[in-house]
């Protein structure tokens, strides 16, 4: 029995690597941010037994049938929500406006896909082509990961000098991003594009 649970939480695992991957980047975040383990292992365990087990979750709350009601851009929104919902409640460091500015940029780029997520696959079809090819998926993944960090330090800090502090070490010249409201736009903008163009999956004809 124990060894049967154990191969479907691996096949679960295999199948749903991805969701699993940015649950981690997400843990990892608030572990650095906030030093609360009660909070990771609660929400955290919570979550990652939603994905593992999300299809049969889904089937016997209503929530599939909910979803198939709802038009394409709201299916985005509702995909989106939990990880913007995070960012506003625990995204402590994000001073003055940083915080909505980016949630609306991440919204923007939610509707503006499901709306023209089609006509803008079929014009990078051939990227798409080339980026499949030449990059892995797990590779892609990681290269979304650490981008977005490296960016948010390089242009929202306007320095790379805080950066250790996501290990664990001290920084001898901090740099606050407060005010610095066209950084954010220019980094969450910057983030959204390349996560599209590293991650975002073909249209289905």
């Amino acid at each position: 029995m124990k060894a049967d649970l154990a191969g479907d939480l691996r096949r679960r695992a295999r199948t749903a690597w991805f969701p699993l991957t940015f649950v981690a980047l997400f843990a990892w975040l608030d572990w650095v941010l906030h030093r609360n383990p009660l909070f990771i292992l609660l929400v955290g365990g919570a979550v990652v037994v939603a994905i593992l087990y999300r299809a049969e979750i889904a089937q016997r709350t209503g929530f599939a049938e909910f979803m198939r009601r709802l038009s394409p851009v709201n299916q985005a929104l509702m995909r989106a929500a939990p990880a913007l919902l995070y960012f506003l409640l625990r995204g402590r460091g994000t001073a003055g406006g940083g915080a909505i500015l980016v949630v609306l940029v991440a919204l923007g780029v939610v509707i503006g896909m499901a709306k023209y997520g089609e006509q803008i696959d079929q014009r990078l079809s051939s990227f798409y082509r080339v980026r499949d090819r030449v990059l892995s998926v797990r590779v892609r993944t990681i290269i979304a990961v650490i981008f977005p960090v490296v960016v948010g330090f390089g242009i929202i800090h306007g320095s790379l000098a805080d950066l250790p502090a996501l290990f664990g070490a001290s920084t001898s010249s901090p740099q606050a991003p407060m005010g610095r409201e066209a950084q954010y736009f220019l980094g969450a903008a910057l983030c959204a594009g390349v996560t599209i163009l590293l991650l975002r999956k073909r249209t289905p004809r």
